[in-house]
């Protein structure tokens, strides 16, 4: 399960097994609103860029977008005929991407809840699916070791990144739009130029794969969940280890 920070650093998401969303205010660390509409499994959630939508996605194969100040699910959308792995919002906050395990991607309007396109090309589950900073380029990664990029007004695939030797659990795009982080189950962490796809360098993670990756907001640290319950920051302009936590 992953849970998702509101811009404003004042509300954490967090998806449950028992089928519901759990709003917690940070400040008090009290739970200010639960989500209920799901049948199975929340294995995801995430905020609009102005907080005022939440996307849960579901082992119930649907996506629902809710209002953060009132709870109430605004739209349910359909398509996917698996469990969802993964969902973003477009940095403009009018797109939302789902990633599922049915092997496709899907492109959705925000605010009429309509699909906008489906991405074929991955032979196996999705992992996760991002924007990049511009919302130009979306980047999915897979149980099928490999990355895609495509571009968003046409749904065409622009490259597929295949360095990988095992599943790419995670993936990240800089705020400056120059880097791609991509972490797999063979123990490394890549980086990516994400203009054209070029591997910049290669991090060996000591602790195993990495389920999760984010970048700070200058782009100059990358901090990386490692599956021993640690998290490192690396400084990226000296590709070292900055800090154990």
């Amino acid at each position: 399960m992953q849970a998702a920070l509101s811009s404003d650093g004042t509300l954490l998401a967090s998806g449950s097994l028992d089928h519901t969303i759990w709003l917690c205010d940070i400040k008090s660390w009290a739970c200010s609103r639960t989500l209920q509409g799901h049948t199975a499994w929340v294995r995801t959630v995430a905020f609009s860029p102005d907080g005022a939508l939440i996307a849960s996605a579901s082992g119930d194969q649907t996506v629902k977008l809710w209002s953060t100040d009132t709870g109430k699910c605004l739209h349910t959308l359909t398509g996917h005929s698996n469990p969802i792995q993964s969902v973003a919002f477009s940095p403009d906050g009018k797109t939302l991407v789902s990633g599922s395990w049915d092997w496709t991607i899907k492109l959705w309007d925000v605010a009429g809840g309509k699909c906008l396109k489906s991405l074929n090309g991955h032979t196996d589950q999705l992992r996760e699916v991002t924007f990049s900073a511009n919302g130009r380029i979306l980047v999915s990664s897979s149980l099928d070791q490999t990355i895609r990029l495509w571009e968003v007004g046409t749904g065409t695939c622009l490259k597929v990144l295949d360095a990988h030797t095992a599943e790419v659990e995670a993936i990240a795009c800089s705020p400056d739009g120059q880097l791609l982080a991509s972490a797999s189950q063979d123990g490394t962490v890549r980086f990516w130029h994400l203009p054209d796809g070029e591997c910049l360098h290669v991090l060996s993670i000591q602790t195993g794969y990495s389920g999760a990756l984010v970048f700070s907001s200058d782009s100059q640290i990358l901090a990386i969940g490692g599956e021993d319950g640690t998290c490192t920051l690396w400084d990226l302009g000296k590709f070292v280890l900055n800090c154990p936590l």
